[in-house]
This record gives structure tokens, C-alpha cells and sequence, in this order.
């Protein structure tokens, strides 16, 4: 079992779970996730937690007993089942590869206590015939008839045998048994090969399950965002628009500095890169009652080496269109594990005039927009490290601008 197939069963396990369950969850969890995760018990929330404790080790595809405990603790005996039928799952298969090993015969010890036997019994028949003196009569080199060789030894018969049968007779043992072996071995080997089909089809189908699974939960989930924005929308004057990306890396908010008043909206940006064709973003925002002070935002993402260009709109227009694309990226930490995050690059402002900022990104990725009538840019929040991995579009209404 992989960690793809754990995390497949961790998904499946979102729909055992009622809001309730969630909230329980979050709460007996609170010491051991950060504040954020531990105050969203959302499905994005969960999943959230569980990445956390796969990166403080304490569950992993190999043990999640500490998964299991957490649910036995607060009563969802459905989940509890669902863990340990699939830890019995894994603790079966275990099983099945130690057999499997006892049972191949180890031919090479065969095949050196048989030659041990062969040489064993010469050694005995030699001995037989020294403790009774020498022999009177053996078939001499010249005679050439098959029939048995009768050796005398002080007058009396002591053996009769026919070599040449009885060593055919012997070798034709020795080989059946060897290719009784094999053809034992072929058969393991064949029901092996005949396993392994079965099981990479069955991988193949749940990975497919998995993904229609996980398409069908951020689809019901945007669904579910789009209508709490649209109802939002409805009587708000400041409107927090999509979440484009996913991270859990630090947040930032341009609106919590201390000079943001009197709804600034956005103006211009600095854009800078490392050669990557993936940005860094700082972005400048004016009052609408000081429109001389420019405010500037902290640099987003710490690509600031090589590439630079700033652009300004007019100090009364107002952007009422954004664009950009989502890029997925395989990053490796210093200790040699790789993760996969979504880069924000290629962003675009179009403003009421219909002017466009230029895009300063080269990398293709899936492209999103984001405009509602009644509606301009206010300011910008997400979250970064290298890279601006999410964004969040936060938009005023327009009669309120105009009003100021």
C-alpha cells in the first residue's frame, strides 16, 4: 500500500464526516495544528489538517493510529472503521508476502546433501568390502557384457548390482525431484504475475475513482463558494472575491498596514524574477481621499535577483478586470522530499479606461479571471514563500468610490 492509496482512503473518509464531526475534530486536535487550521473546519480546512500531521510524522501510510485514536475519541465510529479495515488490509498482504517466502525449498541445500549422500555411500561400500579381504572375481576391463557383476569375497556372494541401471535409476530421482522444484517455482511465479495484474487494475481503478472523487468534491465546493459570494455580494460594500491556488505557506494581507484608510484601491505593481519566468510581485495602492502618497505593499515571493519593471496606471483609474494563470510546480527541500504547489504568475489589470498592464510571466499554466459588474479592485491577499502561491481579490463596490 503507497501513500497515494492512504491518501485516496483519507478522501473517502471526507464523506463520513458531518459539520459536526469536523468541528469536534478541529477542537480535540487544537495542540497539535496551528490556529488557522484548527478555525476552518471546512473540507478544504480538513485536508489542511491532515497535511499538517503528515508533516509532524505523526500519521503516515505505515501508521495512523494516532488518526484513528482522534476518532475514537470523539465518537465517529465510521471513520474509526473505515481506518482499521484498511489496517487490517495492509497487515494481511504483509502476512501473505512472509508465506510465501517459507515455503521455497532452498535447492542448493538440496542439491550439496545429496552430493554429501552419494559420497557417503561410496565411502561405505569401500569400507564393506576391505573388512571382508580381497575379492576373488570382478568383471575384468575386457568383458563387455551388461549382465550383473557378482563379486565374491572369501567365497561368498556379497553383492550383485547392475551399476550402470541403478546410477540412471538414481540420477532419474534426482532429477525429478529438481523438477518438481521448478516447476513448484514457475507456479508461485505464475500465480505472482497473475496477483500483481489483478492488483495494478485495481490501483489503476481507484486511482481513476480517486481523482473523478477529488474533482467532484472542489467542484461541489466551488459551487458551494460561488453561491456564499454571490449572497455576500448582494449588500456588501467590500467583496472578497475567488481563492486562486492552494497553500499553506504564510499569509499576507495588504490592507492590515497601518496607513490603509479611506478604501485605497490598487494602482500599479513592481514585478521581479530569477529567470524562471515565475514573478515576485509588490504592489502599490492610492487613497481615494490622498491620492499623492503612494502606499506599498511587501514584496510577495523572494524572486528579486534578475529581471525588474514597475507599471503605473493613472491616478483615477480603477482596475476592473484581473487575469493571470495558475502554474503547478515540483519543488525538492533540502533534505530531499518533493512536494507539488500552484504559482501565481502572469498577472494582468485591465482598467475602466481599457487599458491593460503588460504580463511579465513566460511559464503556460491554467489560465483564471476574475471581474463582477458594480465592482473595482481594492486590494490583494494570499499567501507566499518563494513564490506567490494564492491570491484573493478583494473588491469595492462602485457607488461607494465614487462617493468618496
Amino acid at each position: 500500500m503507497d501513500n497515494q492509496q492512504f491518501r485516496s482512503i483519507l478522501l473517502k473518509l471526507q464523506d463520513r464526516l458531518s459539520d459536526n464531526d469536523r468541528q469536534r475534530l478541529h477542537f480535540f486536535l487544537g495542540n497539535d495544528i496551528p490556529r488557522r487550521i484548527r478555525d476552518n473546519p471546512t473540507l478544504p480546512g480538513t485536508l489542511n489538517l491532515l497535511e499538517c500531521l503528515f508533516d509532524q510524522d505523526k500519521i503516515s501510510e505505515q501508521d495512523f493510529t494516532f488518526l484513528i485514536n482522534a476518532f475514537k475519541e470523539i465518537q465517529c465510529i465510521d471513520a474509526v472503521k473505515l481506518l482499521r479495515d484498511y489496517k487490517r488490509k495492509m497487515q494481511t498482504n504483509c502476512c501473505n508476502q512472509s508465506t510465501l517466502t517459507s515455503i521455497m525449498p532452498p535447492l542448493n541445500e538440496e542439491v550439496i546433501q545429496d552430493q554429501e549422500d552419494d559420497n557417503s555411500a561410496a565411502y561405505n561400500l569401500l569400507q564393506q568390502i576391505n573388512a571382508y579381504g580381497s575379492f576373488n572375481k570382478i568383471i575384468n576391463s575386457s568383458n563387455t557384457n551388461i549382465n550383473p557383476v557378482t563379486i565374491t569375497v572369501d567365497n561368498q556372494k556379497i553383492l550383485s548390482i547392475k551399476p550402470g541401471k541403478n546410477r540412471s535409476l538414481y540420477l532419474s530421482l534426482k532429477a525429478n525431484k529438481y523438477l518438481y522444484f521448478i516447476v513448484l517455482l514457475l507456479m508461485i511465479i505464475f500465480g505472482l504475475l497473475l496477483f500483481i495484474t489483478y492488483f495494478l487494475r485495481i490501483k489503476k481503478n481507484d486511482s481513476l475513482d480517486f481523482r473523478e472523487h477529488y474533482d467532484k468534491l472542489l467542484e461541489e465546493q466551488k459551487t458551494k463558494d460561488e453561491m456564499i459570494r454571490i449572497n455576500e455580494r448582494k449588500n456588501s460594500v467590500v467583496f472578497p472575491g475567488q481563492i486562486f491556488g492552494y497553500s499553506i505557506e504564510r499569509a499576507f494581507d495588504d490592507s492590515f498596514r497601518s496607513d490603509f484608510t479611506s478604501l485605497p484601491y490598487l494602482n500599479g505593481l513592481y514585478v521581479r524574477d530569477n529567470e524562471d519566468s515565475l514573478e515576485s510581485y509588490q504592489f502599490f495602492y492610492l487613497s481615494s481621499r490622498d491620492q499623492e502618497n503612494v502606499i506599498e505593499s511587501e514584496v510577495h515571493g523572494n524572486q528579486t535577483k534578475n529581471f525588474k519593471r514597475k507599471f503605473f496606471f493613472t491616478k483615477n483609474e480603477r482596475i476592473i478586470r484581473v487575469q493571470g494563470r495558475l502554474v503547478r510546480k515540483n519543488l525538492v527541500s533540502h533534505n530531499g522530499t518533493s512536494r507539488s504547489i500552484s504559482i501565481i504568475t502572469g498577472l494582468e489589470f485591465v482598467s475602466h479606461k481599457h487599458r491593460m498592464s503588460p504580463s511579465y510571466g513566460g511559464e503556460l499554466g491554467e489560465v483564471f479571471s476574475e471581474e463582477y459588474d458594480g465592482y473595482m479592485l481594492g486590494y490583494i491577499r494570499g499567501r507566499s514563500a518563494q513564490y506567490v502561491e494564492q491570491v484573493q481579490f478583494v473588491w469595492y463596490r462602485t457607488v461607494e468610490l465614487d462617493s468618496d
